[in-house]
Parts: C-alpha cells; sequence; structure tokens
C-alpha cells in the first residue's frame, strides 16, 4: 500500500497578518493626512476671521476720525479703544453723519480682537508720496496690527487716505496710547 501525499489544496478564508499590518498603516496615512488637512483649515479660517475682524475695526476706526478730521491721528499708534468708538453711524439708512456710539460689529466674538479685548492696536504712518503733495494732501496709513505674543507686528489690516496738508499731527487724548 502506498501511501498518496496530498498537497495542500485548502483555501484560506481569513487574511495573513502581513495583509493585516499593511490596511492598518494604509488607514493609518489616510487618517493622519485627514488630520493634517482639519488643523490646516482651522488655521486659515482662524487666520481669515481674525482678518475680517480687524477690517471692520479699521473701518469704524476711521469713520470715528473721519468725523473731526482735525484730530485726526498722524503718525500715532495705539490700543483699539475700550467699550464703544464714539461718532461711529450704526450703518442704519438715515443715520449717517450723526455723532451716535455705536459698538463694533463682530469685534471680540471669540477671537480675542475688538473693543475692549486685547490682542490688537493700530497706528497711523505719513507715506511719502510726490503726487499727493502736489495737490496739498498726504498719504497717512493705518495698520491693525496683531499684539499677540506669537504674531507681534503682523499687520492684520491696512488701508490708505489722504489728508489735507493744513493738518499739523495731532497727539489724540481720547484714544489709548501704548504703555510701552
Amino acid at each position: 500500500m502506498r501511501r498518496r501525499y496530498r498537497t495542500c489544496s485548502r483555501r484560506y478564508n481569513g487574511v495573513t497578518l502581513i495583509e493585516a499590518l499593511g490596511g492598518l498603516a494604509l488607514i493609518g496615512v489616510v487618517l493622519t493626512g485627514l488630520i493634517k488637512a482639519r488643523g490646516d483649515f482651522t488655521r486659515q479660517t482662524y487666520a481669515a476671521q481674525r482678518k475680517a475682524q480687524a477690517v471692520a475695526l479699521a473701518d469704524r476706526l476711521l469713520e470715528t476720525w473721519w468725523a473731526d478730521i482735525d484730530q485726526f491721528p498722524i503718525a500715532d499708534h495705539g490700543a483699539i479703544p475700550t467699550g464703544r468708538l464714539a461718532g461711529a453711524g450704526s450703518g442704519h439708512p438715515g443715520d449717517a453723519g450723526q455723532n451716535n456710539a455705536t459698538d463694533i460689529p463682530g469685534a471680540g466674538v471669540g477671537m480675542g480682537v475688538g473693543v475692549g479685548v486685547p490682542g490688537v492696536r493700530w497706528r497711523t504712518t505719513v507715506r511719502p508720496d510726490e503726487m499727493a503733495e502736489r495737490l496739498g494732501a498726504r498719504v497717512v496709513r493705518l495698520e491693525i496690527v496683531d499684539d499677540r505674543p506669537t504674531d507681534a507686528g503682523k499687520v492684520l489690516a491696512a488701508v490708505e487716505v489722504l489728508l489735507p496738508l493744513s493738518q499739523e499731527p495731532v497727539p489724540s487724548d481720547d484714544i489709548q496710547h501704548d504703555e510701552r
């Protein structure tokens, strides 16, 4: 009697250890990419919101200062005023030009930016411009600057305005100045 040796013809219905490890590695790579993408998205959203709030603050500061052009701070700097900005219109139709106090919209909403919340400062500088001087004006640049330790000095928003040359630099007594 002879014995026959059979080759193993059974099929395995499970996965091998190598296949399981390969699958786990693939899942790990995909999850790492998703987590990184979400972090990047969160940072970009935060930066965009912070810049949008800085633009709103610049708009309200200019609106306040423009109400009394002779008191427009030139070559000056300071903290964002606490509370309300006097002289700013509420944005409602028929309200333009009235000297009433209005909160800055969207300021300080979870972002650390805004009225009464540390984190931003303003500064104005005179920009040399020959064409403006020929017109009897000068260019004044308003910058809203990040004051947090991680981004100190980063300009969040900037706008340039033309002011008459007859105006001398006036320190603004009603606006908080840096204590530095």
